[in-house]
């Protein structure tokens, strides 16, 4: 039994290129408009803290008292493997320290230089 439908013969390559692009095209919405909610979803997640363990809290907030957010990977590893309070208490010392433009490189200094 032949199938139900049409046939349409295309003659060259670029043609069923064109064909395809725009069957595609007619079928499918922007991204951006067919999953808004999806978009909002992770936008809502990128917002939600994902702290499980005690040092990354710790690392969190050497990056705040710092006011460096963009290295919050490297304090919560050194929060894993120092001691914390001594972590603390250098962070709000310097930060204590209006004169200080580069909070978070003065502190690896120090950090280091008193190892």
């Amino acid at each position: 039994m032949a199938g139900k439908g049409f046939a349409l013969k295309i003659s060259s390559p670029q043609g069923l290129e064109i064909l395809n692009k725009t069957l595609y095209n007619s079928i499918m919405k922007p991204l951006k408009e067919s999953s808004k909610t999806y978009f909002d979803e992770l936008e809502k997640r990128s917002k939600k803290s994902r702290i499980h363990k005690p040092y990354q809290s710790v690392g969190l907030e050497l990056a705040e008292i710092l006011k460096d957010r963009r290295h919050i990977p490297l304090y919560i590893k050194l929060a894993k493997h120092h001691d914390a309070d001594r972590l603390l208490r250098l962070a709000k010392s310097i930060a204590e320290r209006k004169y200080i433009k580069n909070r978070g490189g003065y502190f690896m200094r120090a950090f280091y230089a008193k190892k």
